[in-house]
C-alpha cells in the first residue's frame, strides 16, 4: 500500500452568503485553486479531481471545475456529497485511490455556494401525470420514521439533553471570533489562500462583543442555540494536491503532510453534532493511539453547543483545539468546510511544528468523519528507509 502526502493545499477566502464571493459560480471557485495549485507543476498528469460539494446543481461540479481549470478533457473528476463531511470525505477518498495503486496524483476538497444555491420543487405522480408541488428547502438527512431534525434542532438537542447552557456558548463562540481576529491581524491566514485572495480577509472575521452575543434571540423558544453562536452560510473553496511516496520522490516534491488514517461513524440524527465521537474514537483505536498523542485538532464549528459538547464528551484540550478560531468566525461553506480544515491544519502544524493533527467534521444525518495527518518531518525520522534514500524529497 502506497504512502500518501498533501504536496500543496490551497483555499479561497470564506464569503458570507450573498457577500465578497456571491457572483462566482462554484466551478469558477474551483477552477480558481486548481490552477493555483497545478500551476508549475513539473509533470503533466493529473490521475483524479475529487470534489465534495453539498447544495449545489447537481451534475458533477468535478468535472465541471476541472474543465473550467483548463485541465486536460482526459481528467476524471468524481463528486462527493455527505453534506457537511464531503471536502474532507473528497481528500480521504482520493487518498485511498492512491493506496489502492489507482494513480499516483490527485486533486481533492470541497466548494459550496451558498448564494448561489438553487431552489427545487418537489415532484409526484398522479397516475401518468408528473405534478409539481411545494419548494424543498433542504434534502432529508433521515426517515420520517425515524425523525429529521434540521442540524440546528438537532443541536438544541445536544444543549438540552448535556444542559449546556446559553453562556458556555456564547463563551465558546467569543473566543473562536477572538482566535480568528488575532490570527487575521497576523497574517496567520495568507498563505494558504491563493494568490488573488491573500489579501481579502475571510469575510465573517470580526471583533465580536459580547454584548453582541447575548443581544440575539435564541432560535427556538426557551432555547440557548443562536444565530450569532452558530456558524454562518458561507462560500468558498479549497483543495490539497495528494501525491504517493513514489511520485514525490520522482518528481522531486517536498510533502507538507502525510495521510495517516481516516474513519467514518453512524450517530442519532437527533444528536447529530455529536457524530464525530465516535468517528475520533474509532480512528485513535486502529491507530492505538490517544488524543494526548495529538498536537492540533481541526474541528468544524458548526454550533458552539457543540464544541462544548465535544470538549467535555472528548476531553479535548482547548490549547490544541482550532488554535486560530473555526467556522463560528470564519465561516461554514458546507462541501468545502472538511478541505478548508484540512489546509488549516497544513499551516498550523508547519508554523508550530507539530507532529500529528487530526481533522474531524460532523455531518447532517449523523456522520462523524475524521482523518489523521502526519508533519513529514516526524514520519521521514521514523522510516529510516524514506530518509536514507538519496533520491528521497523528504
Amino acid at each position: 500500500m502506497s504512502d500518501v502526502f498533501i504536496v500543496r493545499a490551497k483555499r479561497t477566502a470564506v464569503g458570507k452568503i450573498g457577500g465578497i464571493l456571491a457572483t462566482q459560480r462554484p466551478e469558477v471557485l474551483a477552477a480558481s485553486v486548481i490552477k493555483e495549485i497545478v500551476a508549475g507543476l513539473p509533470f503533466p498528469e493529473i490521475d483524479g479531481v475529487v470534489l465534495g460539494n453539498a447544495v449545489g446543481e447537481g451534475g458533477n461540479i468535478a468535472r465541471l471545475s476541472l474543465l473550467e481549470s483548463g485541465l486536460p478533457v482526459d481528467v476524471p473528476g468524481v463528486t462527493v456529497d455527505v453534506q457537511c463531511g464531503s471536502g474532507l470525505e473528497a481528500i480521504i477518498v482520493a487518498a485511498r485511490h492512491i493506496q489502492a495503486g489507482d494513480g499516483d496524483v490527485y486533486l481533492a476538497g470541497g466548494v459550496e455556494s451558498t448564494s448561489l444555491e438553487p431552489k427545487r420543487i418537489a415532484a409526484n405522480m398522479n397516475g401518468n401525470r408528473r405534478e409539481w408541488h411545494e419548494t424543498i428547502e433542504r434534502a432529508r438527512f433521515s426517515p420520517e420514521s425515524l425523525g429529521d431534525p434540521d442540524m440546528a434542532e438537532a443541536a438544541e438537542n445536544v444543549a438540552e439533553q448535556r444542559k449546556i447552557g446559553r453562556d458556555a456558548q456564547d463563551e465558546y463562540t467569543a473566543e473562536s471570533y477572538r482566535r480568528a481576529w488575532a490570527a487575521e491581524q497576523q497574517g496567520l491566514f495568507r498563505d494558504e489562500k491563493i494568490a488573488a485572495h491573500r489579501d481579502l480577509a475571510d469575510e465573517g472575521i470580526r471583533q465580536m462583543p459580547d454584548r453582541l452575543l447575548k443581544r440575539v434571540p435564541p432560535l427556538y423558544n426557551g432555547g440557548t442555540v443562536t444565530a450569532a453562536n452558530s456558524c454562518a452560510k458561507s462560500d468558498g473553496a479549497a483543495l490539497v494536491l495528494l501525491m504517493s511516496k513514489q511520485a514525490c520522490v520522482r518528481y522531486r516534491m517536498k510533502p507538507m503532510l502525510a495521510f495517516v488514517d481516516a474513519a467514518r461513524a453512524g450517530y442519532d440524527p437527533h444528536f447529530a453534532s455529536m457524530s464525530p465521537v465516535p468517528a475520533i474514537r474509532k480512528l485513535l483505536a486502529k491507530q492505538k493511539r490517544n488524543l494526548s498523542d495529538i498536537d492540533l485538532i481541526e474541528l468544524n464549528e458548526a454550533y458552539a453547543v457543540q464544541m462544548v459538547a465535544l470538549q467535555q464528551e472528548l476531553g479535548l484540550d482547548k490549547e490544541k483545539l482550532n488554535v486560530s478560531g473555526g467556522a463560528l468566525a470564519i465561516g461554514h461553506p458546507y462541501g468545502a468546510s472538511g478541505a478548508i480544515n484540512v489546509c488549516r491544519l497544513a499551516s498550523e502544524m508547519k508554523r508550530r511544528d507539530a507532529k500529528l493533527g487530526l481533522s474531524a467534521i460532523g455531518a447532517a444525518g449523523g456522520l462523524g468523519i475524521a482523518a489523521l495527518f502526519a508533519n513529514v518531518s516526524s514520519v521521514s525520522g521514523k522510516r529510516s528507509k524514506i530518509s536514507r534514500n538519496r533520491n528521497s524529497c523528504f
